[in-house]
Formats: structure tokens, C-alpha cells, sequence
């Protein structure tokens, strides 16, 4: 090719591009980048929850050639006035069609509701550098915190007032568990505390001032409305105090093993709402306080190794009446420990298949004076009704009331009361409850199903058909969900012969099985 030519042909090409360059409109890349959306997976629940990971996304309008230096992201409680990072922050590899990534809320009882910004830079090929940030929310943030400050002060008129800070708006109610001290091991419950945080306070008034005793209480929040992951669960919280103390210090070693004292609280946790953790509980408890160098005077009955509590003398429960159990601003519930010889002879004439379910029902306390003995009997409605209210108060935390006025004529019994009340029985006809009339199993698996959905309003409970039954045709049509629940959770199971007998009558020592195992079915 001739030289000249080649030359006017490169130069032409060269001016051509130049004029591409300055006649036409600044190419994107040029451009700032602006973000189209900022996305906060919460799986369509109205709050996002403190510790746990959290999802995000987000999309812009980049041109080819611009690259995203960075995603930050931030959380605010006033309203956008100061922006704090988040933790954990995590960003995915860019995916083509948005970016990812993670990150978690602190677990703060102050960050209750915050708004989220997203901020980034972009550099484009050619041109300057752009810093886009978008805001969404606010949200509510939902905190799993355990207590802080416990504190157990001795009463002048020889009550206990606990106080503590409850740094959590996701339990359905606080439990604490009381060791140690004559009046034996109790559980008391604060009820009603989602959504609450703050100080709290609860007044035992089951203890005793006649004699030097030493309490242990141990309170955490129960938190089972939710899933929390295993490594945020709340641990629990300690207290300890003396009642009538003399002046001069107390070496806690010279009376009991604190090994005991660990070994007793952390077997009275529930480990499917709260972390389990000996050494924590262990630095939560002081070495010394304030007394005279006694030993044999403190009683921890229960607890082995402490001066007169060899746990031998434990409470009857079959002598307690239900009422006998309500002391201080809650509600409380469990006895001593009860000896293998006691629980043998409280189940004396029960069946064989149902003796170790009854004996967990008593120590659960899940049973009314009136069901004890006589197994084989068929359970009334009243006394149903009594049992039911149990479960229901011990699933929810909950003191159960009794409605006024009485809608029944034929019968005042505190336990119908209270059930009708809670949704668990409604009466046979108007104003009539039949309280001495026998229940059906049908009946029996209807009431259980309203008790836990009383209990547990949350709870999504499995009442599709899973099983064929040659007397399935018997099942009423009001009762074939309950029944169906009652399969598919193993509280409820065939009489043989692949029949349920859904109008069969249903026993005393059936029903306490079929509450035990409702209540044991909920706790997993």
C-alpha cells in the first residue's frame, strides 16, 4: 500500500474518533452511579432479630468499567442522627444482576428499633468517584438479651424482693427457680414482659424468717415464640441471699459444696430456651457474705451436703392443694425432691404401661389431688378441666383466672372457671357444664388442642391426616383436627387393633399420660 495513503487513512481514523469523543454525550461510565434499591431479607417477618444473621441486596445503575470499591452498612436508633456500623459485615462475589451479602444487629437491650443505611463508592473508568447511599426502615429489632444485676434483698417481715434488669422483648415471661432454704426448691413465673425492657422485680413471700436460711434463685427469660440460634440463647442469671443472717463473714465452702449448688440450678434449666454454662453460673455466685462462721444453722433441704437439708422429708404433693402454691407477685409451682419410695406409692394401683409417665407427671407437677389414685376410673369433665388448666399454666407462664360472672348453674369450680375462661371447655348446653359427667377420647384430644393454643397462640400445629384407622368413620367432624394432632405428635396413639375409639371413655391415669406428653412434645 502506498505510504501516503496509509498515513491519510490513520488520520482520518484519528479525527474521526476525537469528534466521537467531543460531539457525542458523556458515556455512562462517566456518569455517577446511583443505587436502585436496598434490600433487608427478614423472610417476611415484620422485625429483624438482634445477633442472628441478616440478609441483604442490593442493585445500580453502574456502566462497564465501573467498579464498587466498597459496601458499607450502618444502623441508627435516633432517627438517622448518628450511624453506627454493623457486625459481621459480609459481602458476597458480585453475582451479575445485584450485590449480597450479611451482617448482624448487636445484642443491645437499646437497640430496639433502627433505621439501616447502605453507603458505597464507585470508580468508573473514566471521571470521578461517586458515593451513593440509600436508607430504609426503621425496624423493629427484636433483642434476646439475658438478665443483668440480679439481686436478692432480704425483707424486714422475711420476704425476698428480686430485682434485675430484663434486657429482652421476646420472651413470653421470666421463670426463676428458687434452691435452697426451708419451704423446699419452687419455680415462680413473671408473666406478660414481651416487648417489656427494663427493671424488673418479683416478691417472694413463700420464704421463711424464723431460722437463718439461704436462698438461691436463678432467672432467665423464656423465649418461645421464636427460634433463636443455639450461640445467642440468654443465660441465666443467679442471686443469692441470707434470711436472718447474724453480723461476721460466711465462707460459702463451710457450709455447702458450690459444685452442688452448680450442679442443682443448671439441672432446673431448660436447655431448649436458655444456654447451660457451670462456669458462668459459678462466677455469678460471690464467695463470701456477710454472716457468723455457722454451718449447722443454714438449711438448704435438697441440696446435698448442707447441714440438715439431706432432702428425706420432702412435701407430699398429694396433701398440697392447687391454691397452696400461689405465694408472692407470680405464680410457683414444684415441691422437694421427691423419693423414688414416694412416687411408687402415689402411683400404687395404676397400670403397669402407665407408672413411669405418671411418676414424671407428678414431678412435673402436672396433676390435681383429685385424680390421685383410683387410675382406672374414668376422668370427669371437671376434674379434666383441672389438669388442663395445669398444662396451661405451666406452658405459658400465665396465672389462669377464672371468668365472671359464671355462665354454668350447675357447677363453682374454680378449674371449669378458669378453663372456660382460658377457651380450654365450654358447657354441654347453655348454662349447663355437666361437670361429673366422663369425657370421651375424642373430647380429651379437642381440649388438649385448646389448652396449647391458649397456651402457645403462635404455634402452628401439624393437623393433617397421616394415619387410616378402622374406626376413623366414629371421629365427630369437630374433633378430627384435634385428633389428628394428637396422632401426628404421639400424645395420642391406637387401642389396638388399628382403632382409636374416639367415644371411648378416657381414665384418670390416660389423661395425666396424655397432659404429660403434651406438655413434653411443646418443650421439644
Amino acid at each position: 500500500m502506498n505510504v501516503k495513503l496509509f498515513k491519510r487513512i490513520s488520520l482520518g481514523f484519528i479525527v474521526f474518533c476525537l469528534s466521537i469523543v467531543v460531539f457525542l454525550p458523556l458515556s455512562p461510565a462517566h456518569a455517577d452511579v446511583s443505587l436502585t434499591g436496598f434490600f433487608i431479607e427478614s423472610g417476611e417477618k415484620p422485625y429483624l432479630a438482634a445477633g442472628q444473621t441478616i440478609s441483604f441486596s442490593f442493585g445500580d445503575d453502574r456502566a462497564i468499567g465501573t467498579s464498587l470499591d466498597y459496601a458499607r452498612v450502618f444502623y441508627s436508633i435516633d432517627n438517622g442522627l448518628n450511624w453506627i456500623p454493623v457486625l459481621e459485615l459480609h459481602k458476597e462475589e458480585y453475582q451479575g444482576f445485584g450485590e449480597y451479602g450479611t451482617f448482624k444487629l448487636p445484642i443491645d437491650a437499646a437497640v430496639t428499633s433502627a433505621r439501616l443505611r447502605l453507603s458505597t463508592s464507585f470508580t468508573p473508568f473514566i471521571g470521578g468517584v461517586s458515593y451513593p447511599k440509600v436508607d430504609v426502615g426503621p425496624f423493629k429489632i427484636m433483642q434476646p438479651g439475658g438478665a443483668s444485676d440480679a439481686v436478692a434483698t432480704a425483707n424486714a417481715d422475711g420476704s425476698v424482693t428480686l430485682t434485675w434488669n430484663d434486657n429482652s422483648n421476646m420472651e413470653s415471661y421470666y421463670q426463676i427457680n428458687r434452691t435452697g432454704g426451708t419451704g423446699g426448691d419452687k419455680t415462680f413465673y413473671v408473666k406478660n414482659t414481651m416487648d417489656h425492657i427494663g427493671p424488673l422485680t418479683y416478691e417472694d413471700k413463700g420464704t421463711n424468717n424464723q431460722e437463718t436460711n439461704l436462698y438461691f434463685y436463678t432467672l432467665f427469660p423464656v423465649i418461645d415464640q421464636f427460634a433463636l440460634q443455639e450461640d445467642i440463647k440468654p443465660e441465666a442469671q443467679t442471686a443469692i441471699v441470707l434470711i436472718k443472717a447474724r453480723p461476721g463473714i460466711l465462707i460459702i465452702k463451710d457450709i455447702i459444696k458450690k459444685s452442688d449448688v452448680i450442679d442443682s440450678i443448671a439441672t432446673k434449666l431448660p436447655k431448649n430456651y436458655v444456654k447451660v454454662d457451670k462456669g458462668t453460673i459459678l462466677k455469678t455466685m460471690p464467695d463470701i457474705i456477710d454472716s457468723d462462721k455457722i454451718s449447722a444453722e443454714i438449711k438448704l433441704p435438697g441440696l446435698p451436703g448442707s447441714g440438715d437439708g439431706d432432702g428425706k422429708k420432702p412435701v407430699d404433693p398429694a396433701g398440697s392443694k392447687p391454691d397452696d402454691t400461689k405465694s408472692g407477685s407470680g405464680t410457683m409451682s414444684g415441691t422437694t425432691a421427691l423419693t423414688d419410695e414416694k412416687l411408687e406409692e402415689l402411683v400404687k394401683g395404676s397400670s403397669g404401661w402407665a407408672k413411669a409417665e405418671l411418676k414424671q407427671a407428678i414431678t412435673l407437677n402436672l396433676y390435681i389431688d383429685a385424680v390421685i389414685g383410683n387410675y382406672q376410673q374414668p376422668i370427669t369433665r371437671e376434674h379434666f378441666a383441672g389438669l388442663a388448666v395445669k398444662l396451661y399454666e405451666l406452658l405459658s407462664g400465665i396465672i389462669a383466672e377464672e371468668i365472671s360472672p359464671n355462665p354454668f348453674t350447675d357447677t363453682t369450680s374454680s378449674d371449669v372457671l378458669k378453663a372456660n375462661k382460658a377457651g380450654i371447655v365450654t358447657g354441654i348446653s347453655a348454662g349447663i357444664f355437666a361437670p361429673n359427667a366422663t369425657i370421651t377420647r375424642q373430647e380429651i384430644a379437642v381440649m388438649l388442642m385448646r389448652t396449647v393454643k391458649a397456651a402457645k397462640p403462635m404455634l402452628v400445629l401439624d393437623t393433617s391426616k397421616k394415619f387410616e384407622a378402622a374406626d376413623e368413620a366414629k371421629i365427630a367432624s369437630w374433633a378430627v383436627e384435634a385428633v389428628n394432632w394428637a396422632l401426628n405428635s404421639n400424645i395420642m396413639s391406637g387401642i389396638g387393633e388399628n382403632r382409636i375409639d374416639p367415644t371411648g371413655n378416657t381414665t384418670r391415669e390416660q389423661a395425666i399420660v396424655l397432659v404429660k406428653r403434651a406438655y413434653v412434645k411443646l418443650l421439644q
